[in-house]
């Protein structure tokens, strides 16, 4: 199974989509007017301390309503702000403004406060209270059935302050004919040095540590040429380098900042095989991965990062250490308010909540969609050797977060019966997949959008497939595509997508799955 340049033009492509937000979006609360520091009017104001003008006030709001703290402050230099919760930071809410989207039962009682500090000193405000008041809950939920099918901007508490991330640069290990065993020689050998690294799940604890699951996976093989006379390329994969990582950051100011990252880390390497004769061998070990950066936060939601990372060799597999130095970006989710002005626009997208779906899978188109963005020019997802004759897929899925206008995260599980194509073995998959939905052409009767799903860990019911050993019965689930949704409420929705199955090469047999053309009806609510 080979890899090609794919997935960053997925992320690249929700890049240029969410590029917009960055600079169109409005801010939620519009921000208390402060004097001009400047002015001649503010006797003493370049060694002013700062001062409280408006203290935050508290607020008593029903179930599912937002509700916002202000507080407007004067001072020398430029002011800094930073809200807490009881105590704690609150991480991201670093302006005059503070704003709970959806209040919920659990927030009742909640006490807040902002200190607010320059570089003469600090000043902290008094708290202010939150009450949910629980007899409008009925009254909330009688409301919810008319936002619920097109909630505007929404994420799940579990959520709020989670984070993915893209980081592209280069990699570097010192492979050499080392690697080799003993008798084995190449004539050359050509190391490629692009690499992607994608945090799959990270999560913010408070504004001092984080912890993040992440997947490191080069671009290009290291390739030996000729072995001991046999002419042709045999190219060696570090297939990929997951990692399981504490994070912690250290605040420069209110926009820069240092971190620091170290954990377990997991190296997969395959094996080279010259006439039917080992000549290289697999590698699958666990590391020290431990690296740091800088990083720059543009806004509440997304930072740019500088980063190095190291991962140690390891002797008896005989795999040289790695260096990954890179850069990117990491986009958090946050508990925002919704837009009045987008809930009624005919242009803003809709987000179901809940989604089920049936499929058929048939390779009567032959593969010729799987190859165009797997062995094309457009190389962009995964090829397995195994191949899928036809099947069937009962799926379901839940949003968990949404922007106003520019993408949605879902949840999904599904059940998938499959025939090989050699054999005709029948056999089944289980899996549980994060789902990415970009909204393309939005029209009165169709809206249609593209869908992305990386790492759905999955379950075969068998190993062996067409005689190929497809490792062990843990696997992942992948698929692309587009769908659409139709009827003026959006009631109706269909797809058309190609998938795969791989172990990520977390164990030595990998050959992949490869899942032609399927179609999938179903219904949202």
């Amino acid at each position: 199974m080979q890899f090609a340049v794919r997935i960053p033009f997925i992320f690249l492509l929700v890049l240029l989509n969410l590029t917009g937000s960055i600079c169109s979006a409005r801010p939620r609360t519009p921000a208390p007017a402060t004097r001009n520091q400047g002015s001649s009017s503010s006797t003493g104001s370049a060694t002013a301390a700062p001062t409280i003008a408006n203290q935050p006030t508290s607020q008593s709001v029903s179930p599912s309503q937002p509700a916002t703290f202000t507080v407007t402050a004067t001072g020398a230099t430029r002011l800094t702000y930073q809200w807490m919760r009881n105590g704690a930071p609150i991480p991201g809410a670093i302006s005059p403004v503070y704003t709970i989207s959806a209040a919920g039962v659990e927030d009742n009682g909640a006490l807040f406060s902002v200190t607010i500090s320059n570089s003469v000193g600090k000043v902290s405000s008094g708290g202010a209270s939150l009450t949910v008041n629980p007899a409008s809950a009925t009254a909330a939920q009688s409301a919810a059935p008319a936002s619920a099918q097109n909630q505007q901007v929404r994420t799940s508490r579990f959520l709020s302050n989670s984070y993915i991330g893209v980081q592209v640069g280069r990699i570097g290990y010192a492979f050499s004919n080392a690697q080799l065993l003993p008798g084995f020689q190449a004539q050359s050998i050509q190391i490629g040095h692009s690499a992607v690294r994608f945090v799959l799940f990270g999560h913010e604890f408070n504004k001092y540590l984080s912890g993040q699951i992440s997947e490191m996976i080069p671009l290009h093989s290291v390739t030996y040429k000729n072995i001991n006379g046999f002419t042709g390329n045999y190219p060696l994969w570090i297939n990929n380098i997951a990692g399981f990582t504490v994070k912690g950051r250290l605040p420069l100011n209110n926009k820069w900042s240092l971190f620091a990252e170290g954990g377990l880390g997991i190296v997969t390497r395959n094996a080279i095989t010259v006439n039917h004769v080992p000549a290289a061998n697999s590698a699958n070990y666990a590391a020290f991965l431990f690296g740091g950066g800088v990083a720059y936060r543009l806004n509440e939601h997304w930072d740019l990062l500088a980063a190095v990372i190291d991962v140690p060799g390891h002797s008896a597999g005989n795999q040289p250490s790695t260096q990954f130095v890179s850069g990117g970006f990491d986009y958090t989710m946050r508990r925002v308010p919704a837009d009045p002005d987008a809930q009624s626009s005919p242009n803003s997208p809709i987000w179901p909540r809940n989604m089920i779906q049936v499929g058929y899978i048939s390779n009567a188109l032959s593969y010729d969609v799987n190859d165009f963005f797997t062995k094309g020019k457009v190389a962009i997802f995964w090829h397995g050797s195994v191949e899928v004759r036809d099947g069937v897929s009962v799926e379901y899925r839940r949003n968990l977060f949404h922007t106003r206008r520019f993408f949605a995260l879902d949840l999904g599980t599904g059940v998938s019966s499959f025939r090989s194509r050699i054999n005709g073995e029948r056999f089944y998959a289980i899996a549980i997949y994060p789902a990415l939905r970009i909204p393309l052409i939005r029209t009165k009767p169709a809206e249609f959008y593209f869908t992305y799903s990386l790492a759905g860990p999955s379950l075969l019911t068998r190993t062996t497939i067409d005689n190929q050993n497809t490792g062990r019965v843990f696997t992942f689930q992948d698929y692309m595509g587009l769908g659409m949704y139709l009827t003026r409420k959006r009631r109706v929705t269909a797809e058309v997508r190609i998938q795969h199955y791989s172990n990520a090469n977390l164990f030595p047999h990998n050959p992949g799955i490869t899942v032609p053309l399927g179609f999938y009806m179903g219904t949202t609510f």
